[in-house]
């Protein structure tokens, strides 16, 4: 546990008399190494915002200050992010945000972060070792390392670091509900994380030797594991002996405890080679193998069905040793079925891409006749197996990958390839409704990314080797506009929600806090420890109570700052003096906000 420190001698008599002098079993709030030791990391019943709370406007950070446009974003959201220019001679990028539908801007100054490193529905996002808040950038939180992935519901992120720092490596979860970081696994081995659970339940990783080069001290020497977000329970999966090159990947999630796993052990270039596919069972820790060797695979979680093309076993089969394409799922016990594909092809054919797209509850695949480098096919099927859709390529020449971007009723496509087929928008049976012109800005090679808006009425997109975000309509005839010019080329596009429990400043500029006056509160189960009530804003402040984990108060007074914490005076629910306490520490929050006051 960690305990308040009183360091000055010259204090020697508030040491005796004050706080670091008082008799008191409770030990004092802080983070502690794992998981806690009680029965419980549960969080508070779940919060909903109101749309009033929502409309309150975000805090504007102090480090960095973000550049506004001469529009300011709506406040409610949800918004567009996007990484723009730092400067018109600047290849340096900055995390931006636009309004769905208005002249809203906003540059905020923080390097924009990866893709992966995004969360829209959590509304946060990693930017090397800190946690930020989005849209504006605020940086909320150090964070230990500059890996990260988010589960889909944006509950939980996985930290992780790249390489062994001193002799140990480490995964850390952010919890959101929580605020908290969390670390559930260290190592003096290798680390990789594979991939978190839909809902953040579990993490998956592997655990290898780091120095390939000499004998491996661990055995196996390559270990694929689970263990559950708050750090209880764990899995030992499989392990690989005698692989060269460890490459397993998470192919997707059938539901929050089951999962598919594609075994690699070849490095191929670019292209993909699997040696297996795996079934495994989290609640119990058992892997079943239903597939050898393949290269690419989609997974269509709904039905529980595996599309994917077999290879010929080898270390790296060429594209005339591709098999068949095969169809696997659940429902028939993973039996591999082989899928027909047009009888107009020929027979010297392999798949350059493989996606499922829920919109249309579709397989796409995209696939090039040997030796000719182009793609000539993009198909879709369904489930079953049946074809879908055919849509023609129109001879494109170059070899870039033709890539559909469904809208979210699958009423409209936006199919994507290089000349002469360019940017065409598609209906939902395949017909033809537009070539989408290049008067606002050239898509004749296609465009790099399309966000459909939420009535999949209109669309954003993002263009290779060029600036800017283009906006096309139903409502306006399908033309392309040009809606912001300072767009970085190739850059992402992310859907953002407005945080549930936003972040706003603290005592002008000091700190961040997600509570305020009239909020009721628990005491986090995370540390297992009590929260101490002071007589003041100050940890030197004589203790007057304290709460134990799950007990409730009403926020009464503060906030107030010191260079550590943010206080608050709580009225504690089961009656008793009232006191300051600190809403938590630089790992985590102590105090979690359970429902909002008047």
């Amino acid at each position: 546990m960690r305990r308040t420190m009183c360091l000055s001698l010259g204090a020697l008599a508030t040491i005796l008399l004050g706080a670091c002098g008082q008799i008191d079993p409770a030990p004092e709030r802080g983070a502690e190494e794992g998981p806690p030791q009680g029965s419980q990391v549960t969080l508070p019943p779940e919060w909903t915002p109101t749309a009033d709370v929502l409309a309150s406007p975000l805090a504007e950070p102090t480090r960095p200050r973000p550049r506004f446009a001469p529009h300011t974003l709506t406040a409610q959201g949800p918004w567009v992010l996007f990484c723009s220019l730092t400067g018109p001679d600047s290849i340096g990028t900055q995390a931006s945000a636009m309004d769905l539908d208005g002249p809203g801007r906003l540059y905020s100054g923080v390097p924009c972060p990866l893709p992966q490193h995004v969360s829209g529905p959590a509304g946060f996002a990693f930017e090397g070792t800190d946690l930020l808040q989005l849209p504006g950038g605020e940086q909320l939180r150090s964070a230990c390392c500059e890996e990260a992935t988010w589960s889909e519901d944006g509950s939980l992120a996985l930290l992780s670091d790249t390489w062994l720092s001193g002799d140990r490596t480490q995964l850390v979860v952010y919890d959101v509900a929580a605020d908290r970081m969390r670390r559930i696994v260290q190592s003096r081995f290798q680390l990789t994380p594979m991939g978190v659970s839909p809902s953040g339940s579990w993490v998956v990783y592997q655990e290898s030797d780091e120095y390939s080069q000499e004998l491996p001290t661990r055995q196996p020497p390559v270990q694929v594991m689970a263990i559950s977000s708050d750090g209880r329970e764990r899995r030992d999966l499989y392990g690989v002996y005698g692989a060269v090159h460890v490459a397993d990947s998470v192919l997707g999630w059938l539901t929050e405890s089951t999962l598919l796993i594609q075994r690699a052990e070849t490095e191929c270039g670019l292209d993909a080679q699997y040696v297996e596919l795996l079934s495994v069972d989290l609640n119990s820790g058992a892997t079943r193998r239903l597939f050898d060797t393949h290269s690419y695979a989609a997974l269509d979680p709904a039905t529980q069905t595996v599309l994917l093309q077999e290879v010929q076993p080898g270390l790296c089969s060429e594209p005339r040793e591709r098999v068949r394409l095969v169809r696997l799922t659940a429902a028939d016990g993973w039996e591999p079925h082989t899928a027909e594909l047009p009888s107009e092809w020929s027979n010297d054919w392999t798949i350059s891409l493989m996606q499922w797209h829920p919109e249309l509850r579709q397989f796409s695949l995209s696939a090039t006749e040997v030796p000719s480098l182009p793609p000539q096919h993009l198909i879709t099927l369904d489930p079953d197996g049946s074809i879908g859709q055919d849509f023609p390529l129109h001879g494109a020449d170059i070899p870039t990958t033709p890539t559909l971007f469904p809208s979210p009723d699958g009423a409209w496509i936006v199919v994507s390839a290089s000349p002469p087929h360019g940017t065409r928008l598609y209906g939902h049976d395949g017909r033809l409704i537009k070539v989408l012109p290049t008067e606002a800005a050239d898509v004749s090679y296609g465009i790099w990314e399309v966000l459909w808006l939420p009535d999949g009425d209109a669309f954003l997109a993002t263009m290779y080797g060029r600036i800017g975000v283009l906006r096309a309509a139903a409502a306006e005839d399908w033309e392309l506009t040009l809606v912001e010019q300072a767009a970085a080329p190739e850059s992402s596009l992310t859907l953002i929600e407005a945080p549930g429990r936003p972040f706003r400043v603290a005592c002008s500029g000091w700190a961040y806090t997600r509570l305020e006056m009239g909020d009721r509160v628990m005491v986090s189960y995370e540390p297992s420890a009590a929260s101490r009530l002071r007589s003041g804003p100050a940890l030197t402040e004589p203790l007057v109570d304290s709460l134990d984990p799950g007990e409730e108060a009403e926020i009464i007074g503060g906030p107030a700052c010191d260079p550590t914490h943010v206080w608050w005076m709580l009225q504690p629910s089961k009656g008793g003096p009232s006191g300051w306490a600190a809403e938590g520490d630089a790992e985590g929050a102590w105090l979690l906000p359970i429902e909002r006051g008047p």
